[in-house]
C-alpha cells in the first residue's frame, strides 16, 4: 500500500511540472529577419509550440508586424506607428 501511495505521488508531482516549451521568439529572428512571415514560416517549420510577434496598428487600422512602436527617419524624430498609414510606411 506504502509503495501504490508512493507511485501515485509520484504521478501527481509530474502531472504539475512544468512543460518546457520552445518558443520562436519574434518568428525565428535567427533564421530570417525578426516579425516578418519569412520568420513566421521559419519558426513553423522548426515545429515551435508557440510563436511571439509584435503587432502595431496603422492610422488605418491595419495590423502591422513591427517590434518598436515607433519608426524613425534620417534622424528625425520618432513617430508612433499608429499615426501612418499602411501606404505611408510602405
Amino acid at each position: 500500500m506504502k509503495h501504490a501511495a508512493s507511485r501515485q505521488a509520484v504521478k501527481q508531482k509530474k502531472k504539475h511540472q512544468r512543460q518546457l516549451k520552445i518558443v520562436g521568439h519574434r518568428g525565428a529572428r535567427g533564421l530570417a529577419p525578426e516579425n516578418t512571415l519569412a520568420a513566421i514560416d521559419k519558426a513553423l517549420e522548426h515545429q515551435v509550440d508557440e510563436i511571439e510577434i509584435d503587432v502595431r496598428i496603422t492610422a488605418d487600422n491595419i495590423a502591422v508586424l513591427a517590434h518598436d512602436p515607433w519608426i524613425r527617419t534620417q534622424k528625425g524624430p520618432f513617430i508612433p506607428i499608429r499615426q501612418y498609414t499602411l501606404k505611408q510606411l510602405r
